[in-house]
Order: C-alpha cells, then sequence, then structure tokens
C-alpha cells in the first residue's frame, strides 16, 4: 500500500476502532501507537489527504474531532490482505509437510524468545517504579508544619 509501519499500525488500530464502533480521536491515536499529538496531527494529515481516513465533528464531544476510514481505506484494505494471504498461501504450498512441521517449531521458538525478553523487559520496569522513591507526602507536610512554626 506504499505506507510506513506508523501508517499501518494507524490504519489497522482505526479499522480496529470502526469495527467495533468507536470513533477515535486523535489523543487515542497518540496513545495507542506511543507517538506525540504533533505527530498524531501528521499523521492524520497524511491518511485524510491520501483518502484512508476523514476529519468528523466527535458525535460525543461536539468541540473534538473524530477520525473515521473511508470506504476506501477498507477495500484497498482488504484487496492488499487478500493479495498479500494469496502469495503466503502460495509459499506454503511449495513445503512439504515436514518442511511445515519445521518451520512451524523455528516460528513458534521465534515467538516465545521475542514474548521472553518482552516479559523480561516489562517486568525490569515494573521493578524500577516499585523500587523508586516517591515523597512521603505526610512526612511532607511534617517538615513544612515544622519549618513554618520555626519561622514564627
Amino acid at each position: 500500500m506504499g505506507m510506513n509501519e506508523t501508517d499501518m499500525s494507524a490504519l489497522r488500530f482505526l479499522l480496529g476502532e470502526h469495527r467495533k464502533g468507536v470513533i477515535p480521536r486523535q489523543r487515542d491515536f497518540a496513545e495507542e501507537l506511543g507517538i506525540s499529538n504533533a505527530s498524531v496531527s501528521v499523521l492524520i494529515d497524511r491518511l485524510c489527504r491520501d483518502g484512508y481516513a476523514e476529519r468528523i465533528v466527535h458525535p460525543a464531544d461536539r468541540r473534538s474531532v473524530g477520525i473515521v476510514p473511508t470506504e476506501y481505506s477498507d477495500s484497498e484494505v482488504r484487496g492488499t490482505l487478500h493479495k498479500m494471504h494469496e502469495r503466503m498461501m502460495d509459499a506454503v504450498n511449495t513445503l512439504t509437510a515436514d518442511e511445515r512441521i519445521g518451520a512451524a517449531k523455528f516460528l513458534a521458538a521465534m515467538i516465545r524468545s521475542v514474548e521472553a525478553d518482552e516479559a523480561e523487559e516489562i517486568q525490569s520496569r515494573e521493578s524500577a517504579v516499585a523500587s523508586s522513591s516517591l515523597p512521603d507526602r505526610k512526612s511532607d507536610r511534617n517538615s513544612a508544619s515544622s519549618a513554618s512554626d520555626h519561622l514564627r
């Protein structure tokens, strides 16, 4: 489809939300994709310019802008995916049963290795947050009151 990875992720998110009956706002894209509001604005501009999305007045909050997919985006994605799935099936059909079993074992092992790395990273981040020392509000209040007592 000639799109970069972020644009494809945004379009996938948009179509998924549309299937659920949800009209996302730009901030929803920023949160989902982990990018800044400015980057989302440029991204949505690009999706609208290329005919994949359009901005509308958000029905739940008329002060807000919603993003909806166009009919073109749905047909384009379906057409692209259909062609891609055909090519994937052609590739699978060139393998023998034993080769498919070997490929499946390899891919399953690769997925487990990535998931293990992700789980370790999440656990590491959670440990770092738990061990960080946040100020104790009660002791801060006590310090502030004793400081004001000294000033009197």
